[in-house]
């Protein structure tokens, strides 16, 4: 009955609050007069009446006053004659006495109407527990972080859409590799063989569990032919260095001189790729890749069988169209595109395009975060390795910034950035006198 009202479950748990309140100055062993359902009567949550004879417990300081019981006939049960017509009588029934939460379950208070209490007070808990479920907003899903990237074996590899760059940090290499990890990085790269650049066993102390390691070779062509020997050396040495025993990426650092020259990959060029190959068939590494290769090199190196090029690694520059060329290739052959430097490298592009200005104004970003984001929209992977952990901060925010730029968005940056590079017409990429 007391549930038939529409708000019973507040008023009952405020009116329960209320006496318990009305009895904090009470003794602990004064009388129990005011049990759960004369709390509901007197406060209009049960309608007034007799009691039933089942609720007739009389004995010592607990007897109603105004009212007796007789034990006897035919039915042999209590039953309680009381003055409840009486309006005083009833008042002074129903004035709030010691009604204590801790008593609901003693003998004094019954069982039935003990039990109906707690009954509406856990209802009321779970009204509340509910509105607090509807009202709570839904979980939001996190853009994904990685790019799976298949492998040699068939088996997917994540690569992650952001990699720490650990060049310039000398002495300081372990503790922001640590705090970049510590913030959300799950990738982190390095190079064997430049001592001035990169501290490969730094790197290696403060690895986790977890993380994608990426890990790049170089060597010098020469005369003697063993290039692919040096390469496979470099690259154990490098492991050794990381103490590691696979990495995620192992990548081989510019083809040679001559190559560049003649646009054609030369012996030694294709000794040193074996000899990454030769790494992947002995569980060395996940991904192969290339650095800094030119379309027709890299296309050339894509022919050549054997475990293929998954990776290749080029500074993305805004002047020439954000590599159009190189990204037309990646994605034609399935290789992802990775950018070292993108903002220091699109430094000046930051500071007079219009585009990236008023796409940062329009997503409340800061330019170097909606650059990245771009980049990552184009599907190529960022490179980045701020030592400030505000910069840190800011570049882990394009990962969710690039999941909500629209093709309007990355369509408009890049009719913004035309391709004004004029390439070199003479052999070769050093300048010098000629001779």
């Amino acid at each position: 009955r007391a549930c038939k009202k529409h708000s019973v479950r507040r008023t009952f748990a405020a009116q329960i609050t209320f006496c318990t309140r009305a009895s904090a100055s009470a003794s602990l062993t004064a009388p129990l007069s005011h049990t759960p359902s004369t709390c509901m009567r007197t406060h209009g949550l049960l309608p007034r009446g007799p009691a039933r004879a089942g609720h007739c417990h009389q004995n010592g300081a607990g007897r109603q006053r105004g009212a007796h019981s007789t034990h006897g006939g035919d039915a042999g049960k209590c039953r309680r004659v009381a003055e409840h017509r009486d309006p005083s009588v009833r008042d002074d029934r129903a004035r709030p006495g010691p009604l204590r939460l801790a008593q609901l379950g003693r003998e004094r208070a019954p069982a039935r109407k003990g039990r109906l209490a707690l009954l509406l007070l856990l209802h009321a808990v779970d009204a509340v527990n509910l509105y607090d479920v509807v009202r709570r907003p839904p979980p939001r899903r996190s853009a994904p972080s990685f790019f799976e990237v298949p492998a040699s074996n068939g088996t997917l590899v994540q690569v992650p859409k952001l990699i720490y760059a650990t060049a310039h940090k000398r002495h300081r290499t372990a503790e922001l590799v640590k705090k970049a990890f510590d913030a959300g990085f799950r990738g982190v790269d390095t190079a064997h063989g430049e001592r001035k650049r990169y501290n490969e066993s730094a790197v290696g102390e403060a690895l986790v569990d977890g993380v994608f390691v990426q890990l790049k070779v170089h060597y010098t062509a020469s005369s003697s032919g063993d290039a692919g020997r040096r390469c496979y050396a470099a690259a154990r040495r490098g492991l050794d260095e990381l103490g590691v025993a696979r990495v995620g990426g192992l990548l081989l650092r510019g083809p040679s001189e001559e190559a560049r020259q003649t646009s054609k990959l030369t012996d030694d060029d294709v000794a040193a790729w074996r000899a990454l190959q030769r790494l992947v068939k002995e569980g060395r590494t996940d991904l192969i890749g290339v650095c800094n290769f030119p379309p027709p090199l890299l296309e050339e190196l894509l022919r050549l069988d054997g475990p293929r090029c998954s990776l290749h690694q080029t500074r993305l520059r805004a002047d020439r169209a954000f590599n159009g060329e190189d990204r037309a290739l990646a994605e034609k052959h399935g290789v992802v595109l990775q950018a070292p430097g993108l903002v220091t490298t699109n430094a000046p592009a930051l500071r007079r395009s219009s585009a990236l200005s008023a796409l940062a104004a329009k997503r409340g970003a800061t330019p170097e975060r909606t650059l990245l984001a771009f980049a990552l929209r184009l599907g190529v992977v960022a490179v980045v390795g701020s030592a400030s952990p505000k910069h840190v901060l800011d570049d882990l925010g394009a990962v969710e910034l690039a999941a909500s730029l629209s093709p309007s968005d990355i369509d408009g940056v890049l009719a913004a950035h035309p391709d004004r590079h004029k390439p070199d017409t003479r052999r070769g990429m050093r300048r010098g006198p000629k001779k």
